[in-house]
């Protein structure tokens, strides 16, 4: 049950509801006292009032109206009050456990139509779970591939009534309702996907997708009316549809994934440039000569040009030219130009994406060319805003990589995120930057989190500025072994690089000059984009508790939080304080997480874990 509709229930239950969504913390009239002072425990759908200090889920404030029988235990009421709040969350697991079991691979569909949102949807896979969560949250629609790809078959009947032809031998099908007809669901059997007019039906395999259960097309939605069970299409139905394909839809029933790849007869590389013809080198041709060392420098410096002509007089020609001859035909090269200035200018330009930025001598010096023609081009192309200089450097103007598609399957983590996970919507590429202050145990909170994810099936990155193993004892406490994670000692870990697809926990990151915060923080973000990582990262907190440079440092991460010790400052009791959460889960960008720490166990746990541990005799 979300808090959105927790409040859609309290507005109609309680007298003189009030709510106040402004602010950090969201408030509004309490279901127990009647008071303004209820709030959100963060991170739960749970209310909890300031004033009478009751908390309570939505089955505990049924209870508490009135709106509860005796005899009904919790499973009962909470399925009466999904019902009543039009909450089909049971069912939708059920169905979507289905998919996920049978194998599917589905397409997202873009709201309220049969459109796949994505532009290439054959050749994308979506088959987890995690991922289909974030369509129902987008409220996006769901197809599914037909065919090989989810080894299904599906028989779509375009009309009211299925025909007594079909009705009679169709077995038994999962049979899902739509507007205008039926889809009957088998598992995959080799048919072509084609029309048969004589019936008004298709049949949707390889290369087709169909829109299935939770989508609402044009307001209706599809639902099916059978129990969840795949059968093989009866064969007699099977050859009912055999014997009314046409011949066209027969030549059709190729399977395309087995086609030979289309080849490009006209791709060529052009050689005629650098053919040499032996019957043009007489020992003392050095029009040939000099005219071979303009091709070359088009794509190599005078340097190069010069070993190549050696080398190429030396061993090819009958009767080398002296050396002499040689030296002065490269010399002569810097004033018989082939590079037109456009050539020039491209040059500079690539090598300047390739190094990133370099002064004018070190063009030269790559190049190969006058300072005096480097100076010009570059004067050339800062006016047409294609470098820029900062200092002796010139960099090149980078231009938007622009994309049409959304990788809908690259953002959604496939694990939970120790202690934010109830609060924040957190994908692949993400940031967390977590605070606290000096010996208030930033490796302890680490491990615990590597602890939490090597449960999880997660391997995590650890990645440690402090010299030695002191992270050691702490892992083996919490009862981690060799092989549940990977780590390194890291003094300045702007110097390396992330790994791909992995979760790295970075304790702690040190930025000595705060004026570089912004810098420092940019390089790990363009890091999560290139590696599609998911980075932890510590920073020391004031002693005061507060971040320095705080408001350079809060813009980059998806989430900012800092731990802090509540209570007599003994380390048992404490709080995640959130202070920014770039796409929440409800309705909130900041609160308090109440956490407590085991000295025996090493372990930290917020306060819910605990209680729901305890009613599991876990603890």
């Amino acid at each position: 049950m979300t808090s959105d509709k927790i409040i859609e229930y309290l507005k109609k239950h309680v007298p003189n509801f009030k709510h106040n969504l402004r602010g950090n913390t969201p408030m509004f009239t309490c279901p127990y006292c009647g008071e303004m002072s209820c709030r959100f425990i963060p991170g739960t759908a749970k209310v909890d009032c300031m004033a009478c200090k009751n908390q309570g889920d939505i089955v505990d404030i049924a209870k508490a109206l009135g709106h509860t029988d005796a005899t009904e235990t919790d499973e009962q009421i909470q399925d009466k009050l999904y019902i009543s709040l039009n909450v089909d969350t049971k069912v939708k697991k059920e169905i979507l456990d289905f998919y996920f079991n049978s194998g599917w691979d589905l397409v997202p569909l873009t709201r309220n139509s049969k459109i796949p949102y994505e532009q290439d949807w054959p050749n994308k896979e979506h088959t987890r779970p995690a991922e289909w969560d974030i369509w129902l949250k987008t409220g996006l629609n769901f197809g599914v591939k037909c065919g090989k790809k989810s080894q299904i078959t599906i028989i779509d009947v375009d009309q009211e009534t299925i025909p007594p032809e079909i009705d009679a031998i169709k077995g038994n099908p999962l049979i899902q309702k739509t507007p205008r007809g039926w889809h009957l669901i088998y598992k995959y059997t080799e048919l072509p996907t084609t029309r048969i007019e004589e019936y008004k039906t298709d049949i949707l395999n390889n290369g087709k997708q169909c829109v299935i259960y939770p989508s609402i097309v044009d307001d209706q939605p599809r639902n099916y009316v059978t129990p969840l069970i795949l059968t093989e299409i009866p064969p007699g139905f099977q050859k009912l549809l055999t014997d009314k394909l046409t011949p066209t839809s027969r030549a059709n029933d190729e399977d395309k994934d087995n086609a030979p790849p289309v080849i490009d007869e006209n791709f060529k590389i052009n050689i005629e440039d650098l053919t040499l013809k032996n019957d043009n080198l007489d020992g003392c041709c050095n029009t040939t000569f000099l005219q071979l060392g303009g091709i070359l420098r088009k794509q190599l410096s005078t340097q190069d040009s010069g070993f190549v002509l050696k080398v190429l007089n030396k061993h090819l020609l009958e009767k080398p030219m002296d050396s002499k001859r040689v030296d002065n035909i490269i010399k002569s090269l810097e004033k018989y130009s082939v590079f037109e200035e456009k050539d020039l200018l491209a040059a500079i330009f690539k090598y300047l994406k390739i190094v990133e930025f370099a002064n004018s001598r070190e063009i030269k010096d790559a190049l190969g060319f006058k300072k005096e023609s480097i100076d010009k081009a570059l004067a050339h192309l800062a006016k047409e805003q294609q470098v820029i200089k900062k200092g002796r450097n010139f960099y090149a103007i980078k231009r938007a990589n622009w994309k049409e598609g959304l990788n809908l399957s690259s953002v959604v983590l496939d694990f939970k995120v120790p202690y934010f996970d109830n609060c924040a919507n957190l994908a692949w590429g993400d940031m967390l930057l977590l605070g606290s202050k000096s010996k208030y145990g930033k490796t302890t909170i680490a491990m615990n989190i590597i602890k939490s994810l090597a449960e999880q099936g997660k391997k995590s990155y650890y990645i440690s500025l402090e010299a030695g193993s002191r992270f050691t004892q702490t892992a083996l406490a919490l009862g981690l072994r060799e092989g549940d994670f990977k780590w390194d000692f890291v003094s300045d870990p702007t110097k390396i690089t992330l790994e791909d697809n992995a979760i790295t926990i970075l304790d702690w990151l040190l930025i000595e000059d705060k004026a570089m915060t912004d810098s420092v923080m940019k390089y790990f973000i363009e890091q999560l984009y290139k590696t599609q990582g998911f980075l932890i990262a510590f920073v020391q907190l004031k002693e005061t508790g507060d971040y320095f440079a705080p408001n350079m440092i809060k813009q980059f991460p998806a989430l900012a939080a800092r731990y802090l010790y509540t209570g007599d400052g003994s380390g048992i009791d404490g709080e995640w304080i959130l202070d920014a959460i770039r796409d929440p889960k409800i309705h909130m960008k900041s609160g308090k997480i109440p956490c407590q720490y085991d000295w025996k166990e090493k372990r930290l746990r917020t306060l819910e874990e605990i209680q729901e541990a305890k009613n599991k005799n876990m603890i």
